[in-house]
């Protein structure tokens, strides 16, 4: 291992440690779980729920529209030559809860003293009965109804057997694996941001400079802040598993037994995957060193740009070998969401991984040599932020 490598190490190891603090995460996972739980609480209290014998009065000024038959949640009580100031009447009377005016089978009014909780319900009823009444001439159920309307379910039966069960099983690892990559971005992405542009701000970085190399130091974050993000999701990971095992859902965070995945292609997921990881973080390393102040820079919009492959991977999902997926499959940027859906669920050839490994690794090698460049020129530079034409001039002049 040679003098540089050692000292790239060092700086990954030193920026590793002083960002993964595993008793805040403990505290941060404590709030998230809290959180949970009162949100679960609140969304119990707020879910809809039908009414307990609202009282509807019905006007109706023609006969094709069926009034229901009272139900648990519904009165209805008809008075058809009742006017509107009447209905008001009865409804700041309380004797009503509700009057429904009827002009046409489909053209209805409910009048109201203010927005009622069960209008969804009302609805459905009403719906219902108008179904009921129609069809009743041709002496159809509501079940036959529902029966000749339902769609056609088409089983798909493989060639293989295993073909299916190896298609579910490595999808849900492809999606578990990529927004993995999600999170350690937007974990070890964020805090990359505090640790170049405090750093920049405190006038720290001179002094380091002074014993290494920017190329190193930009190195060594890239790599600390990289394992930052992927300690942080799989200490999060932990802790969600031990905590369902306690509560005996254990078997929601594994593939079930039905399902099988190919090891290899696993593989080539994780290869794919790690090194879309480690090109994101150079990408965003360089961009940090740029920021003169993170309160006030719209530069940290960059931590979405990882979304935008993400979006483009659900298209694999309905059409994975289509010539598009293809391409994007082999393309750096949207390699590590794109190619793992296409090898679960398509049937990618072995040159489109290897394209797709060596466009990562190029674009990677790229990418951290141009925020070496850029890190050894903007880290100096305070007061304003480079524009992007200067950036360009540095990559062409250092």
């Amino acid at each position: 291992m040679t003098f540089t490598q050692r000292q790239t190490l060092l700086v990954a190891r030193w920026e590793f440690r002083r960002f993964f603090k595993w008793k805040d995460g403990l505290i941060l996972f404590g709030f998230m779980m809290a959180g949970l739980f009162v949100f679960q609480l609140f969304g119990s209290f707020l879910e809809d729920k039908p009414p307990e014998g609202a009282k509807i009065v019905v006007q109706a000024s023609t006969d094709e529209f069926p009034v229901p038959d009272d139900s648990d949640a519904f009165t209805y009580r008809s008075m058809p030559e009742a006017d509107r100031d009447e209905l008001a009447h009865l409804l700041q009377d309380d004797e009503a809860d509700a009057a429904l005016i009827v002009h046409a089978p489909d053209s209805l009014e409910l009048l109201v003293e203010k927005k009622p909780a069960w209008i969804d319900f009302l609805e459905a009823e009403l719906t219902e009965a108008r179904k009921l009444a129609g069809i009743e001439p041709y002496g159809l159920t509501s079940e036959r109804l529902d029966e000749l309307l339902a769609s056609v379910d088409v089983e798909l039966v493989f060639l293989s057997p295993d073909r299916e069960r190896t298609s579910k099983g490595e999808l849900m690892v492809a999606l578990f694996l990529v927004l993995m990559m999600v999170m350690g971005i937007w974990v070890g992405g964020a805090l990359t941001f505090v640790s170049i542009t405090g750093e920049k701000q405190n006038r720290i970085t001179e002094y380091i400079l002074s014993a290494v190399t920017p190329q190193v130091w930009i190195d060594g974050k890239i790599l600390g802040m990289a394992g930052v993000g992927v300690a942080y999701v799989v200490f999060f990971l932990g802790l969600l598993t031990a905590l369902a095992s306690l509560v005996n859902a254990f078997a929601f965070f594994f593939i079930p037994i039905e399902w099988s995945i190919h090891v290899s292609s696993i593989l080539m997921m994780a290869v794919v995957l790690a090194l879309g990881y480690l090109m994101w973080f150079t990408f965003i390393g360089a961009i940090a060193a740029t920021v003169n102040d993170p309160n006030t820079s719209n530069r940290g919009m960059v931590m979405m740009l990882p979304m935008v492959p993400l979006l483009l991977a659900l298209g694999a999902l309905k059409n994975p070998d289509s010539v598009l997926m293809t391409v994007l499959g082999m393309v750096p940027f949207t390699a590590p969401t794109v190619f793992p859906a296409r090898l679960a669920l398509g049937d990618p050839a072995f040159w489109e991984f290897l394209t797709a490994v060596t466009g990562l690794v190029v674009m990677t090698w790229i990418l951290r040599n141009y925020a070496g460049k850029v890190f050894a020129m903007a880290i100096l530079m305070t007061g304003k932020e480079p524009t992007w034409a200067e950036m360009r001039q540095w990559i062409k002049r250092v």
